[in-house]
């Protein structure tokens, strides 16, 4: 076991500022995920429904208003793009949205974009409609889609340390938003294999 004793003397000296500085990362996770939402907004037009509230899991939802059909207040269980929290290596989460965002804390979790629809929890149906779309899924992997453990599709959304800390002493966060707007450009250049997905998953038995 490691020696933790400097850190553990540290940690009691500075407790107070340690407490203070945790909470205040929480509120910072928040405000960077509404930051998130509004360059979503930003990103997209008229056509899509964008839903964002930093208390609920996830925070971010957003989906082409077509996909919904005509249920807007339904957005959870319709086919849509979900901002989350991708476990790391040892299956945990790290404490913060900060961290998460920052994509570079103790316990490797990360923030992404999954493509979702309760349809894709069955995950034997799911790996049979990746391997019936498999040229499908291929383009959508060589535009910059990523696959996790269960081959569910996402894309990484890991925003900048050091851009996001110039941003606050700014006060203008939108050039550490360039992740965000990076993964949307994927997303719309997509569309074309994402609809035809989602049409095959429509049918698909």
């Amino acid at each position: 076991m490691a020696d933790t004793s400097e850190l553990d003397a540290l940690i009691v000296r500075n407790i107070g500022d340690v407490e203070a500085a945790l909470l205040r990362a929480y509120d910072i996770g928040d405000e960077v995920v509404e930051a998130i939402g509004s360059a979503i907004r930003l990103g997209l037009d008229d056509t899509w429904e964008v839903a964002v509230e930093v208390d609920d899991n996830p925070p971010i939802r957003f989906s082409k208003r077509a996909w919904l059909d005509g249920q807007p207040q339904s957005l959870s269980g319709a086919y849509h793009f979900s901002l989350s929290e991708k476990n790391g290596a040892g299956g945990e989460t790290d404490e913060t949205w900060l961290m998460t965002l920052l994509g570079d804390g103790p316990n490797g979790s990360s923030a992404v974009l999954y493509l979702w629809s309760d349809t894709f929890h069955a995950k034997r149906r799911w790996k049979k409609l990746l391997d019936d779309q498999s040229d499908l899924i291929d383009r959508l992997l060589d535009a910059g889609f990523r696959q996790d453990s269960d081959q569910w599709l996402y894309l990484p959304v890991a925003i900048d340390g050091e851009a996001l800390a110039n941003g606050f002493e700014i006060g203008d966060l939108s050039a550490a938003m360039a992740p965000v707007t990076d993964a949307l450009g994927i997303i719309q250049s997509g569309m074309p294999d994402i609809e035809a997905l989602i049409e095959r998953n429509r049918t698909f038995d």
